[in-house]
């Protein structure tokens, strides 16, 4: 349904594009859980100021699943940020579940471009995870505008497992992998 939706939209999809055919997609199909209308601000401990995710769905006497999205070539990357914050709510009990959903061309998902591992069902040990997107964090500290002098995350659960949605974008239509998953943090 949200390739269908985004092959339909006239001109080049955008990330709000992909936000709002994810929320199309899920409303409705959700009994008796919401989708939040805004970004959801994420309040952890283990990373203090990290900001909002994407998309929540509120669980009724539960914990909100979050949902964090990329969109475009050479984006993929930024996924490390995202995987690490959902980790740490799920770890946090922030959140019952996380999930990452990207859309990027095939030649990102094939070259291995970095983060696209993320989206690979596997397991990763957290300290080489943070040494692999050493590189990524350097350049959000740069660029996000914070009180704190290192704006890393403080801690993280030691292992975590990914399973993510994605999608290859392909001149203009969207081909869907047969990879489908979420993502757990374990303390």
């Amino acid at each position: 349904m949200v390739a269908r939706t985004l092959e339909v939209r006239s001109g080049a999809p955008r990330e709000r594009d992909l936000k709002d055919a994810v929320q199309l997609a899920l409303d409705g199909r959700l009994t008796g859980l919401t989708v939040e209308p805004t970004e959801l601000k994420v309040d952890l401990e283990g990373w203090p100021n990290v900001g909002t995710v994407d998309l929540a769905i509120a669980v009724p006497d539960g914990l909100p699943v979050l949902v964090e999205l990329k969109w475009g070539a050479g984006t993929l990357y930024n996924c490390a940020w995202d995987a690490t914050k959902l980790a740490l709510a799920v770890g946090e009990c922030s959140a019952s579940l996380a999930l990452m959903v990207a859309g990027a061309p095939a030649s990102d998902w094939s070259s291995g471009a970095l983060g696209s591992e993320l989206f690979a069902e596997s397991a990763w040990n957290i300290a080489a995870f943070m040494e692999r997107h050493a590189s990524g964090f350097a350049k959000w500290r740069r660029e996000v505008a914070t009180h704190l002098r290192d704006f890393r995350p403080r801690s993280a659960p030691t292992c975590a497992q990914a399973r993510c949605y994605r999608f290859m974008i392909s001149r203009g239509r969207s081909e869907w992998p047969r990879s489908r998953s979420t993502q757990d943090g374990h303390r």
